[in-house]
């Protein structure tokens, strides 16, 4: 279900699919006992500020769970359980089962990271990365370039991490190595320039390549051999 097809105004990258599966089975079946976890999926996407439907759901959630609100929404205990589920699904593919169960068995959201915690291995290597990132990054005028080769897949955490709360006027990219592939991550928090368009042309025509998105958030795949020529591809899309 693509919620523009519902109504062709909704901005696509506005709405995640947490709160779609919510809404559309409230119609059905009381759904409250459950908002918790849709407010978990709406943190984890990134849509918490971009809809005020979604913004007093999450307010709705913390307020009743009692939860300490901050400042940056990410840095409290309830965005914590976001975070493990995708840290558990960024060590391996297969790990997605577990982390599943962990919020399927789950009764409160503190329960989803003592399930998850054995993957804490992953926070320190993206908070590693973090730090790293202004003194180690390419940068190209308002483009900023990471290429790394980190043992987890932790290409979309970092770029939503550094774009959200060190550079949202800026198009950030990570470049992750792993093996033959390479993956890219890119995103711009004041949507002055379109990720999903910017990656899409730089990939095109590449063999075995892929990429494209949202305008704040996009992502690529294609051979590492290629990534010479998708880089400088990038650079003049970019512009």
């Amino acid at each position: 279900i693509k919620p523009d097809l519902v109504d062709s105004a909704i901005i696509q990258s506005t709405i995640c699919s947490a709160r779609l599966v919510y809404d559309f089975f409230s119609l059905v079946t009381p759904m409250e006992q459950y908002d918790w976890i849709c407010a978990l999926g709406i943190i984890a996407d990134m849509t918490y500020a971009q809809q005020e439907s979604n913004k007093e759901l999450v307010d709705t959630v913390f307020h009743k769970k009692n939860i300490v609100m901050k400042e940056d929404i990410f840095a409290t205990s309830f965005a914590q359980a976001a975070y493990y589920i995708e840290y558990a699904k960024n060590v391996d593919t297969k790990n997605i089962q577990q982390a599943f169960d962990a919020l399927y068995d789950a009764q409160e959201y503190t329960d989803i990271v003592r399930a998850l915690m054995e993957y804490r291995v992953v926070e320190e290597e993206i908070n590693y990365h973090v730090a790293r990132f202004d003194e180690h990054c390419e940068k190209y005028g308002d483009l900023f370039l990471y290429e790394f080769e980190p043992q987890y897949s932790i290409n979309s955490i970092l770029t939503n991490i550094v774009s959200t709360k060190k550079h949202p006027d800026k198009t950030i990219i990570g470049v992750r190595f792993a093996g033959n592939r390479v993956t890219l991550s890119a995103r711009r928090q004041d949507r002055k320039k379109d990720m999903g368009k910017l990656l899409h042309d730089s990939v095109y025509g590449l063999p075995d390549g892929n990429g494209g998105g949202h305008v704040p958030a996009a992502g690529a795949s294609l051979l590492r051999q290629d990534y010479p020529e998708f880089k400088k591809r990038l650079l003049e899309n970019h512009g």
